[in-house]
């Protein structure tokens, strides 16, 4: 999800993203020999139990611990459930759970070593929040100097620091006003191509005076 997906901004710190990566044949030995998973899938290489793990294609229990030992000599064992080849092999974990060779703990620890678990908009503040979504409350600037070059304004109250968009009448950034946190006055130099146009300054957290 982007972060424009969410409804709130706490939606969206607390969101939980996990990303998969294939476990290589060597290392998934070692994590099946841990366990004991190993020995009750080469236990039961010629288990004829039918099984199907996608609906229409017939297999057997003995067939899939062949393929899981085939993938253990030099292969990679797929994790992603979003994909096909993930997605099958999960499916394969569950028939075997279902069927008593593996148990759902040597399964879940099996898969947990190909997970990273990351908060992706943990440390997103309230200003890019709103940005994102496209909801930032603006000001029109108009204390100008003389010649235009410099705009100034004023806070009237403390705010998480942060550092305000500039943008013109069509939304477009011209600049930013670094470090606004405190009440008082700031200023902003006005680029040359942009003196004499209207400009406005972004208000996040509404103490642009």
């Amino acid at each position: 999800m982007q972060l424009q997906d969410f409804n709130t901004l706490a939606e969206a710190q607390a969101y939980e993203q996990k990303t998969y990566r294939k476990i290589g044949g060597n290392e998934a030995s070692q994590l099946l020999s841990k366990t004991s998973a190993l020995d009750s899938i080469e236990d039961n290489v010629a288990n004829v139990t039918p099984v199907e793990v996608v609906a229409g294609d017939p297999t057997t229990v003995g067939a899939l611990c062949r393929t899981v030992i085939r993938t253990l000599n030099g292969g990679q064992f797929a994790t992603d459930p979003s994909t096909e080849d993930g997605m099958v092999n999960r499916g394969s974990s569950a028939i075997l759970v279902v069927t008593g060779v593996l148990t759902q703990s040597q399964v879940d620890g099996f898969y947990a070593k190909a997970e990273t678990v990351s908060f992706p908009y943990a440390n997103r503040d309230e200003y890019s929040f709103q940005i994102a979504k496209g909801t930032v409350p603006k000001v029109e600037l108009t204390d100008f100097s003389a010649n235009g070059d410099f705009v100034r304004f004023s806070t009237t109250g403390t705010a998480p620091q942060h550092t305000p968009r500039v943008t013109n009448s069509a939304d477009n950034k011209v600049g930013n006003v670094y470090g606004v946190a405190l009440a008082g006055w700031y200023a902003f130099a006005v680029p040359v191509e942009a003196r004499g146009t209207t400009l406005f300054i972004d208000n996040p957290y509404g103490v642009v005076g």
